[in-house]
């Protein structure tokens, strides 16, 4: 057992060591149909989240979002908070560099406090921009892999970030 938790120690200390860690405010907006179809009176989703993202090779990322504040927001203007921590979403992808812009593609999954959440694939494509030297901003649409027809181009993400 010790030989394990020290193998699994070294592997994470060396993949934190050699991996760009960056820290990232991420927001999604959304109609309400990905949620549930028959919830006619939500009209938007919109739920700012803190996100962790580690970058492998500068090619390969792994990331863990986390709400911090979100909302249904619906028709008649009432708010419906979403508490925070309570979702999480993780994802992994790749992240293709073009100069100071990027491409970028992830498959994500939610997790709640239970487990995973069913039917809950999404892929995310989108780029981003470099617009300091470890600032950047990036921009994204999301597609449930259930229904990808159609929730695609329902879902969006804006995510302005630092990169250690």
């Amino acid at each position: 057992m010790r030989t394990i938790i020290f193998v699994f120690s070294i592997i994470m200390i060396s993949s934190i060591a050699l991996a760009g860690i960056s820290v990232g405010l991420d927001t999604l907006i959304a109609s309400s149909y990905f949620i549930e179809p028959d919830a006619t009176p939500v009209s938007t989703v919109l739920v700012i989240g803190l996100d962790f993202q580690m970058d492998f090779a500068r090619f390969f990322k792994v990331g863990l979002t986390t709400p911090i504040f979100g909302a249904f927001i619906s028709d008649e203007s009432d708010i419906t908070p979403i508490p925070p921590g309570f979702l999480w979403y993780t994802y992994a992808g790749v992240k293709l560099p073009f100069g100071r812009f990027y491409a970028m593609a992830d498959i994500g999954t939610i997790l709640a406090i239970g487990g995973f959440v069913p039917e809950s694939k999404f892929l995310r494509v989108g780029g981003g921009f470099y617009f300091g030297p470890r600032k950047f901003v990036e921009l994204a649409t999301v597609a449930k892999l259930e229904e990808f027809q159609e929730s695609l181009g329902k879902i969006f993400t804006f995510k302005i970030g630092y990169q250690f």
